[in-house]
């Protein structure tokens, strides 16, 4: 989600990025030079006066209120699905790693570093599942989380998430 600073709102009608207005540019034109030839036209093609009356543009106003309505709708609940399932996701990644941390034997030779290098895979998992849903490269944060093996073996892989919960998968089944 981008989220900006508080601006003026004339300046939040020029903003490019995150903007559908990239997209739009091209019939935003269109519609703006049919309109101005509709005004210098003044209701007269080929001298035939067209009768402009405000009744069709309510009607095109009602179904465009509609439309809009049901994608402002569908959109929302789009984003929060979202962000249950990352919620639900942050939630689940606290609870594996408080049951590592309370559950796995201290006992054993490497049990600190055992616990510590999975602990960060959990983490690595959450920001490459992030960094994959955006379709971001891995960064630089995989590289203080992962050792420099498991980071060689993520080395031009599609779904960098998946092999670090396979890692994962694998630790806990030892």
């Amino acid at each position: 989600m981008i989220v900006r600073p508080r601006t003026h709102w004339l300046r939040m009608l020029f903003v490019w990025r995150g903007s559908v207005l990239r997209k739009i540019m091209v019939q935003l034109t269109v519609i703006g030079l049919f309109s101005l030839a509709v005004y210098f036209c003044k209701g007269r093609v080929f001298d035939y006066k067209v009768h402009l009356n405000p009744a069709i543009f309510t009607l095109i106003g009602l179904a465009l209120a509609i439309f809009m309505g049901f994608c402002n709708s569908a959109s929302y609940d789009r984003y929060w699905e979202g962000r249950k399932l990352w919620g639900s996701l942050l939630n689940e990644s606290r609870t594996l790693t408080r049951q590592i941390l309370s559950l796995v034997n201290n006992n054993a030779p490497d049990a600190l570093a055992d616990k510590q290098r999975i602990i960060k895979s959990i983490s690595a998992f959450c920001w490459s599942l992030n960094d994959y849903l955006r379709d971001k490269p891995a960064t630089g944060r995989l590289g203080s989380l992962l050792s420099p093996e498991q980071l060689q073996a993520l080395e031009g892989k599609t779904y960098v998430p998946n092999i670090i919960l396979d890692g994962i998968a694998g630790w806990l089944s030892e």
